[in-house]
This record gives C-alpha cells, structure tokens and sequence, in this order.
C-alpha cells in the first residue's frame, strides 16, 4: 500500500494546473528521505476501485493521514458500507462514501481527480500473473470506459495484475474513447523497488530507509530488474550475491502469495 501512496503523491504533482486544484508547491523528493504526509495535496477527490486487500489498506492510510484530500469514495461490487461506517469513526474530515455495484459506479466516478483501480482477481499460490489477463483484463476495460466517461481528465492508477499488460489495455480504452493522455496513467509498481532496498539493506547491513535502489522494466517475475550497481550507498557485491538478490524481489511477490494461502492444521 505504501508504494501506491509514495507514488499517488508524486503522481498528483502533475494535474495542478486543473482549475479544482490548487497545489502549493511539492518539494521534490529525495530517495534516501523518509515519506512525507500528504500535506501539499489539495481539494482532490480520491475514487478507490476494489475494496481487497490492497484497495482497504489504501483507503485506511488516506482516511487517517487525508492531507489537503476533499472526498474519498469507495466502490466495489459488494456493499462497502461496513467499511465505509468503519472509516467514518476515524477523526479525520475526510469524508468517506461508499458505491456498490457497477450500476453505481459511474457515481463513484464522477469528476473524480485520481482513481486507483484495485479491482480484480487476485494472484493465488501456482498462478502467475499473466495467468490473471483474461480475466482483470474485462474488469479493467469496463472501469476504464466509466473513467473516460465520468471524469476523463482524472489520473488512473492501475494496481491489479498483471500490471505490465493491464496499463497497455487501459491505454487502448482511453485512445478509443478519444481521451487518452499518457502523463494520466500510470501502473503502481513501486513495491519492487521498495522490496529491493530492504534486501539490499538486509546484506549490507544498513538501515533501509536510508538506502536506493533504482529498479527498471515491469513487474513480471522476469521482467523486474533492480539495479544494485547504482545502489546508495554503493557497496560492491559480487556476481553470485547480484543474482540472489535479483531473484530474491522477483520471487517475493509469490512467496507472499504462498505465505498468505497456507492452511495450518
């Protein structure tokens, strides 16, 4: 959850010239510092698509350290009132409302500034996540076709696997419906990076907060690629220590996975 709020706030900076906005000025953020609150957003309504694992996380974060945030809606195909009421006994102003249903969603969607789409099947212990297209890839097309309706000029972040091949599909929904701008969307996949600089941390034995380790490509499990030659601080590592580290954040997502389904007798 904390990649998708590191990168929703770096993200916002980008639609200040929208006339519901108003920024006061993002101070540009070093890897090596601590998070910042979201203090310097301002009036932005925040729609949060699926209320699983990642989308209630996300929404308990927001509500508790709202920052200059106008309106948080929840929307999920069950009724997310239990948790929208839950939310509601934080003290924070934030207001919090709840849309269930895709009949309700184009409501939940409207004029909205930033919608975090979460929505879909989740990743199960022997599946990959290009295993999950099929299926997320209708439940995306569907929320991005409500998006260029309801609140085209929002910015969209895709969190559901597979993120490599949903943000394209979304993309492709956008440009059809004649309202694609790419600075708009943007998958969530800062989990990677966040989990190779607490490996790296881990064998150099450093505070990880205080490390950076650039990560490219996607988020496939092959596809991910820390690069631990441009680490800060840079502590040389040899070829074998390299490649365990590399596949040690390839295989954290499934080892997750494989953790969170396991049945104890």
């Amino acid at each position: 959850m904390y990649n998708a709020i590191r990168l929703i706030r770096k993200s916002l900076q980008k639609i200040k010239e929208r006339r519901c906005m108003g920024f006061n000025r993002i101070k540009n953020e070093h890897p090596m510092k601590e998070r910042e609150e979201l203090r310097y957003i301002r009036k932005c309504r925040v729609a949060i698509v699926g209320l699983g694992g990642v989308g209630k996380s996300l929404a308990h974060l927001l509500k508790t350290y709202p920052g200059g945030l106008t309106e948080l809606r929840l929307c999920n195909r069950s009724d997310p009132g239990g948790i929208v009421e839950e939310l509601n006994h934080i003290p924070t102003r934030l207001p919090v409302r709840g849309f269930k249903g895709i009949d309700r969603l184009p409501l939940g969607l409207q004029n909205a500034d930033l919608v975090v789409v979460t929505a879909g099947a989740a990743r199960r212990p022997g599946t990959r996540r290009r295993q999950l297209f099929t299926e997320n890839a209708a439940i995306c097309r569907d929320i991005i076709n409500i998006c260029a309706d309801r609140c085209p000029d929002a910015l969209i972040a895709i969190v559901t696997n597979p993120l490599d091949s949903l943000v394209p599909v979304a993309a492709g929904v956008l440009k059809k419906r004649g309202v694609y701008r790419p600075e708009r969307l943007f998958g969530v996949c800062q989990i990677d990076q966040m989990r190779a600089e607490r490996f790296y941390a881990e064998a150099i034995g450093q505070e990880p907060r205080k490390t950076y380790v650039p990560v490219v490509g996607g988020h496939a499990d092959n596809t991910t690629v820390p690069l631990f030659s441009k680490a800060r601080p840079n502590v040389p590592l040899t070829e074998e220590e390299t490649r365990t580290l590399i596949q040690l954040v390839r295989d954290a997502g499934k080892k997750v996975v494989q953790v969170r389904d396991k049945i104890i007798l």
